[in-house]
């Protein structure tokens, strides 16, 4: 089953959501989502940062880094299609409570109205042989964009402008979830 936590501003500490009520500041910038399926957790920001054309959404979240004094995370960057697979399953485990508790509700009425958010990879066109899968990538003009409120992908054009959510790759111990 997928998991959800809650990441103390402070500390780093990861709550649970029934721990996380009882606590008299209940602001938190970002929720861990450990899939049910083994693969690698990931935090979210409990906002996006707005629409942008993909190249733009990317180096505004990949310039995020800057933003981190020492918390627990890797790297930023936008969900990847299989993450926002894992985003529309923690909906089913509580997310969108989750996100209400710690102040995301921007992201939350995204979600509801279903607006489409960037992902983090271009889009190859089906039948692209190996050998030019790397020359289609690098001249690519579309990106996969997920539907939130679904969980499906689509590609869209790289210009037009969509949600951006970051998205943070979790340093983590097992014992610490």
């Amino acid at each position: 089953m997928t998991r959800i936590f809650i990441v103390e501003p402070e500390t780093g500490k990861l709550w649970t959501a029934e721990e996380w009520k009882n606590r008299a500041e209940k602001k938190a910038k970002f929720i861990v989502i450990v899939p049910g399926d083994g693969s690698k957790p990931f935090a979210i920001a409990n906002h996006d940062i707005g629409g942008y054309p993909w190249k733009k959404a990317k180096e505004m979240v990949g310039a995020m880094s800057d933003t981190l004094n020492n918390e627990p995370f890797a790297e930023w960057d936008l969900p990847t299609r299989k993450q926002w697979i894992d985003i529309r399953e923690a909906r089913s485990c509580g997310l969108d409570q989750v996100l209400e508790m710690t102040g995301g509700e921007a992201l939350l009425k995204n979600f509801r109205r279903g607006d489409w958010f960037w992902t983090s990879e271009v889009w190859v066109r089906a039948g692209t042989s190996a050998e030019d899968y790397e020359k289609e990538k690098e001249n690519a003009i579309s990106a996969w964009c997920s539907y939130g409120n679904l969980g499906y992908a689509n590609n869209g054009s790289m210009y037009s402008s969509l949600l951006a959510l970051p998205l943070l790759l979790y340093n983590f111990r097992e014992a610490n979830l």
